[in-house]
């Protein structure tokens, strides 16, 4: 029954061309997107949110709700980094993790904005919001596993900019960690996904 549903909501999808979501290259253009306004049955982002101040996460849903036609479903996925954690503790994790944390929040960022994303949808007016939220624990050789050593290269300027670590500390750093997190006895358990949807008033 499950497949069978599957096949027809992927139907549904390809067949009536029902997502509203298109690739934007800026967030100005996912405040303005130029679509059809109640057009839509289903509009869906995933891993926007978390990249933008609280002002324009509302002002985005609120464009999301104008695309759908009344009953349609407004559905996003974003990252809670609340569960992200090692164990055995490592002082290693704990420096880069909060470093990388400052820095992100200071562009603009909202690592913890799974959390609201009920809240924020019944915000912008959907109805019959649910929520739900998983976590995986990434085995040695997964590319979860050291994600966070990948933030920090992707965002290196960023982190020695900060002030906090000096690019010999932080080297040392990274390099203790990636030693702790390919020992097999080291758990991780990984962000927590979440995933809200809800309805456009009728």
């Amino acid at each position: 029954m499950l497949k069978e549903s599957l096949i027809s909501l992927r139907w549904r999808l390809q067949s009536e061309a029902i997502v509203a979501c298109q690739m934007c290259n800026s967030s100005t253009r996912a405040l303005n997107t130029g679509l059809d306004k109640n057009s839509y049955d289903i509009v869906h982002e995933r891993l926007v949110l978390i990249n933008i101040p609280l002002a324009s996460q509302q002002a985005i849903l609120t464009e999301m709700l104008s695309l759908l036609r009344p009953g349609g479903t407004i559905a996003i996925q974003e990252f809670d980094f609340v569960s992200f954690a090692c164990a055995p503790a490592h002082p290693s994790w704990d420096i880069l993790f909060r470093a990388w944390c400052d820095a992100f929040h200071a562009a603009g960022g909202n690592l913890f904005v799974g959390r609201e994303v009920a809240r924020l949808l019944r915000s912008a007016g959907a109805e019959n919001v649910r929520i739900h939220a998983h976590a995986n624990i990434p085995r040695v050789g997964e590319y979860q596993r050291t994600h966070l050593l990948s933030l920090i290269e992707s965002t290196y300027d960023l982190m020695l900019g900060s002030g906090q670590l000096s690019a010999a500390e932080l080297q040392d750093h990274m390099a203790a960690l990636a030693r702790h997190l390919a020992d097999p006895q080291t758990t991780l358990i990984d962000r927590l996904v979440v995933q809200a949807w809800g309805t456009k008033p009728n």
